[in-house]
């Protein structure tokens, strides 16, 4: 019976542990025997220390294990498969917190510890433990590293790489087995996320929307690395919106109207790096959240600048065609046009001008005294969209700028931004129609001269909007209103 016993006890051990199990202590070979790393954990207190990541798309939070490793059999040189490897983010002035899990032969008590990549205060240890496995399974417990991440500086990390070494006396150490995963320090403790609501156009009020992001971590860390304040910092962030090639965390382009027809709900950085592309409005949340996530914020930030009730402006660059009504209607009960005017007609009444063929958005115009072409190039869009009733900004005060993300410009002021970025501009709209009906009614103009399609006839128009463009900027009355972000 004893026998039986022995075997079952040697058939169980040899199950869970390996072969090398049979050597019942490994204190006079400890160097023969195998350990290796399946899992790493990062923690702490979320939004105090420990910020949890939160993926692009907004369907859950980066979890632990962030570093996962395969191996088939556990033998000391044997490359594992890394099966997950995920982004980690701390706020400055504060440890790195790590828990690991291995695989072991070895029976006996020995240590583990963890050795880090260098910071300004020196190198990074995740002191020693003494372990002992059970069933073939060791866990080094939660613990802070020695070293904490300099205060209000921003840290980037490609790859946070722990070392992971064992002893059997805790002196003489052999590493078994390597880490690796992103981790981004931020300037200061992160505002708190906002969840956002589908089907509302104004997200970008309030701070909707925004949340701890990956790629909000990754576009600023990365480019205010070992930045210490807050103006600094914002310059090395706005350095990536500059080059109009703004990437998110895995290296993909962001862009400005590349759809023009996004729709009322593109107005959060949620929305841009979802589906990346975005408004105006996305592209502003994008810059202040930026921000936000390392602590900087102030009120007042979003800047809504505004055509004159019922018009447009048309930002660079159209081509001003030949334009037969230059003289006609100069002046009305609504606009004093002047004599430099192009006409546009819309194709309806509800005046929805862009079309789409394939990929290729277009504004399909009745009658057209002008031309889109390419000109102020948005991020990532050598032609984005341009014929806008509002636009968004961001002014930072503690810059005394305005900011447009959309196009990477910046300027000093509203009438800067009027003067370098719009072209031309309108300040009503007029309906056109085939049952003219009283003259004397102001908001319609009739034009019983002008055979629009070419059939030989001036009385069948449909229902359609006329909009009449100058270039004569000083004419444009622009408005603006603040919200917070």
């Amino acid at each position: 019976m004893m026998k039986y016993r022995l075997l079952i006890v040697l058939g169980i051990e040899l199950i869970f542990n390996g072969f090398n199990s049979l050597k019942l202590h490994c204190n006079d070979n400890f160097w023969d025997y195998n350990h290796c790393l399946q899992e790493v954990h990062f923690g702490g207190i979320k939004g105090d220390n420990y910020i949890s990541i939160t993926k692009d798309d907004s369907t859950a939070d980066y979890l632990a294990p962030h570093f996962v490793q395969i191996k088939p059999i556990c033998l000391i040189g044997m490359e594992g498969t890394v099966t997950e490897k995920k982004p980690v983010a701390y706020v400055s002035g504060t440890r790195a917190r790590v828990l690991a899990k291995f695989q072991t032969d070895c029976p006996d008590n020995f240590f583990i510890r963890g050795v880090g990549p260098s910071i300004e205060s020196g190198q990074i240890i995740f002191e020693k433990q003494s372990v002992k496995a059970e069933f073939g399974q060791v866990v080094y417990s939660w613990t802070y590293s020695d070293r904490i991440f300099v205060k209000n500086i921003v840290k980037y990390f490609e790859k946070f790489s722990i070392s992971w070494q064992v002893s059997l006396d805790g002196l003489e150490w052999k590493e078994i087995d390597k880490s690796e995963n992103r981790l981004y320090v931020t300037y200061d403790v992160p505002e708190d996320p906002i969840a956002g609501e589908e089907g509302t156009s104004i997200q970008y009020r309030d701070g909707i929307g925004y949340e701890w992001f990956e790629s909000l971590l990754h576009i600023t860390c990365k480019n205010a690395d070992l930045k210490n304040n807050k103006v600094d910092i914002l310059n090395a962030i706005w350095s990536d919106f500059t080059d109009n090639k703004v990437r998110n965390a895995h290296g993909e382009l962001l862009y400005y109207y590349n759809t023009w027809n996004l729709g009322y709900n593109s107005t959060t950085t949620g929305f841009l790096l979802l589906h990346k592309d975005g408004a105006c409005y996305s592209w502003c949340s994008l810059l202040i959240d930026a921000l936000k996530i390392h602590g900087i914020d102030q009120a007042n930030d979003i800047v809504l600048v505004r055509a004159p009730p019922g018009g447009n402006f048309l930002i660079h660059k159209w081509k001003l065609l030949e334009n037969p009504w230059r003289n006609f209607n100069t002046s009305n009960t609504l606009c004093d046009y002047g004599s430099d005017s192009y006409t546009i007609v819309c194709n309806t009444e509800t005046d929805e001008v862009v079309k789409q063929v394939g990929t290729r958005f277009y504004y399909e115009l009745y009658y057209t005294e002008i031309q889109d072409e390419r000109g102020l190039i948005g991020q990532s869009a050598a032609n984005p969209e341009s014929w806008f009733n509002e636009h968004c900004l961001v002014y930072l005060d503690f810059m005394g700028k305005f900011y447009d993300p959309s196009y990477g410009k910046s300027y000093d002021s509203i009438e800067q931004f009027k003067n370098s970025a719009i072209q031309l501009h309108s300040c009503s709209t007029h309906r056109l129609s085939e049952s003219w009906g009283a003259v004397s009614d102001p908001d319609r103009l009739f034009h019983p001269t002008y055979d629009f399609n070419g059939d030989g006839l001036v009385t069948d128009l449909p229902f359609m909007h006329e909009h009449r463009f100058m270039t004569d900027l000083s004419k444009l009355q622009l408005s603006t209103e603040t919200y917070n972000r």
